[in-house]
């Protein structure tokens, strides 16, 4: 990088002698390794991945989620917080506000903060996702009461 802050980053990984500023902490996650959380009446599965236990900060959160075909997200929202999906595998019906919006493999999904909406699965193949909140915070509720 030619960039005085790109280069200071690039060499706090590439020369031993350079320190990583105060806060930063690298990591690595895995799906096998982490903590698996059971929603949607026991039809989905949450993977934290990079949540603020992992990573020290509450920037934002990146997990993976599965969810067997029929499997329903009910109608939520997270103020304060985008949300991004990647659909990995399976397919349904993301309904934004009033809006129906099909997806499937291979295609991003972005909801905005404060958006009200919910999901369903549907096909024959269990459904993955990659998930990521920016801040977090929204993925707090698979922890509590409205798993």
């Amino acid at each position: 990088p030619k960039d005085e802050a790109g280069r200071a980053a690039f060499e706090v990984l590439h020369d031993p002698k350079v320190v990583a500023p105060p806060g930063a902490k690298f990591v690595v996650a895995s799906p096998a390794e982490a903590e698996t959380l059971q929603v949607f009446g026991g039809k989905g599965k949450i993977h934290p991945l990079l949540d603020a236990a992992r990573t020290g900060g509450r920037g934002f959160y990146l997990g993976t989620l599965e969810a067997d075909p029929g499997t329903e997200v009910p109608r939520n929202t997270h103020p304060g917080a985008v949300e991004i999906l990647f659909v990995i595998a399976g397919a349904g019906e993301l309904t934004v506000g009033s809006e129906k919006v099909p997806f499937e493999a291979d295609e991003a999904l972005y909801i905005p903060e404060s958006q009200p909406h919910a999901a369903k699965f549907s096909g024959t193949d269990k459904a993955l996702l990659v998930q990521i909140f920016a801040p977090a915070g929204p993925e707090d509720r698979y922890r509590g009461p409205l798993k």
